[in-house]
């Protein structure tokens, strides 16, 4: 097995995942971000990455984002959006998160591929992202990845979820950047010089 070959699969496994994202509901989070007054990201390993770099991204384009628990993240209230990301349903420091927003009136909305947790009981919007059942097992030996010309996902530990959801807040930055008239020379106005 050779990198193009196992690359292919990983593309192909992203893509399907983010194909079953409803337009709907990206259609709805693309009103609560436009509508929102300060927008605050969380989410647990590199589903928490994703949303920091969608956080950035939406910096970029002008909105009033951070990723949660940095020394700049704002207090939220009634008019703010809080995104999550809780993957498999059962991280409870989404869970927290999302009830304590709940109470202060703070539209949640969640990505995951387990919509019947808890959590999405306090989100406003729940974005289904689902996933093929191995993916959602965690459970992988090589000998399942040296399989991955089978059926089945090619993650690893949930890559696939967090791979597709990186996909779908890219073409979410995507559709935002358009709907503004954004270009990426306006973007860089408000990007890092630093570097």
């Amino acid at each position: 097995m050779d990198f193009q070959h196992v690359l292919n699969i990983v593309g192909e496994d992203y893509k399907a995942a983010a194909r079953h994202v409803d337009d709907a509901d990206v259609k709805n989070l693309q009103e609560a971000i436009n509508t929102a007054g300060k927008i605050v990201t969380f989410g647990v390993g590199r589903e928490g990455l994703a949303l920091k770099a969608f956080a950035m991204r939406l910096h970029h384009l002008g909105y009033k984002a951070t990723p949660a628990f940095e020394m700049t993240t704002p207090p939220l209230g009634k008019n703010d959006l809080l995104l999550l990301s809780n993957g498999p349903g059962n991280f409870v420091t989404v869970e927290a998160m999302a009830k304590l927003a709940e109470e202060k009136g703070v539209t949640v909305v969640t990505f995951t591929y387990a919509p019947e947790a808890e959590v999405s009981t306090h989100s406003r919007i729940v974005i289904e992202q689902p996933t093929d059942e191995l993916a959602q097992s965690g459970l992988y030996t090589s000998s399942q990845l040296a399989a991955a010309a089978a059926p089945g996902s090619a993650g690893l530990l949930g890559s696939t979820y967090e791979g597709a959801l990186t996909l779908v807040l890219d073409t979410v930055a995507l559709l935002l950047a358009a709907g503004r008239g954004t270009t990426d020379k306006q973007l860089r106005i408000a990007h890092t010089n630093l570097e």
